[in-house]
């Protein structure tokens, strides 16, 4: 007779926290929260960036979605900056274009740290169609963070100036409604009666503007995690989000 081993029962496998919500493939988007594993000096991701310094051509996806984020040409990749954790330097030239395109009900985040603002504003993540065709999020003008589901306005923004911080943000959009969260708490809301036709893919360091053929809004500063979803998160989710993006202290 044979018998069945206790251990899944005793030791139950580790959930990881955000590769969870992806809900084994039911949902599609992005991963980017270990740079350090994630980030390579070629498209094909056969050499890991390694040192400080080394531009990066490409991020794994870990979402399960194999939505990878890519930059082909060398003068416009990001520097791959060694720490705990590790990260990627932009500087107001250079993004990665992924595959994932936001459309519909849309959830994204990140981690960064932006030294100042800029005349244009600065996209984190963000891609764009037209005014009610568009998903993206960074720091406006006046240093507050801010965002936009599918308005074409930046529409969503922080009372108080958040430049140069460890800032974890998070905009959640669907036909209604659009928040906007930083560092877990509720920021900025609006209703929205768009549906958000985008047929653009994200971009991480800039915003994919389809009708601007030059770089929009690029990001000068830090990026050290980012996550994309196509749904719209629960609340109970928007704190799973924040806790892990926001695990281990940055310089």
């Amino acid at each position: 007779m044979v018998k069945a081993s206790l251990y899944p029962i005793l030791f139950p496998p580790i959930q990881d926290p955000l590769v969870s919500l992806f809900q084994n493939g039911a949902y599609k988007g992005f991963l980017f929260d270990n740079i350090g594993q994630q980030a390579f000096q070629n498209i094909g991701m056969t050499e890991p960036c390694t040192t400080d310094g080394q531009s990066c051509a490409a991020l794994k996806d870990r979402s399960g979605s194999v939505n990878n984020a890519t930059q082909a040409t060398t003068a416009s990749q990001p520097t791959f900056k060694a720490g705990s954790p590790d990260y990627l330097s932009f500087d107001g030239s250079n993004d990665l274009a992924s595959t994932f395109v936001a459309s519909g009900s849309a959830t994204i985040a990140f981690r960064a740290k932006i030294p100042a603002p800029t005349a244009s504003g600065q996209c984190v993540l963000g891609a764009y169609n037209d005014p009610t065709a568009g998903v993206y999020l960074g720091l406006w003008t006046d240093g507050t963070i801010a965002g936009d589901w599918a308005t074409g306005a930046w529409s969503l923004r922080t009372s108080v100036s958040l430049v140069d911080q460890d800032v974890i943000a998070i905009l959640r959009g669907e036909q209604a409604r659009q928040e906007l969260w930083v560092a877990g708490e509720l920021a900025a809301s609006a209703s929205n009666a768009n549906a958000n036709n985008l047929s653009a893919p994200l971009y991480i360091g800039s915003l994919n503007n389809t009708n601007n053929p030059d770089i929009d809004s690029p990001l000068v500063g830090l990026v050290y995690r980012a996550f994309a979803i196509n749904r719209y998160v629960t609340d109970a989710e928007v704190q799973t989000i924040t806790n892990a993006l926001g695990a281990g202290i940055i310089p």
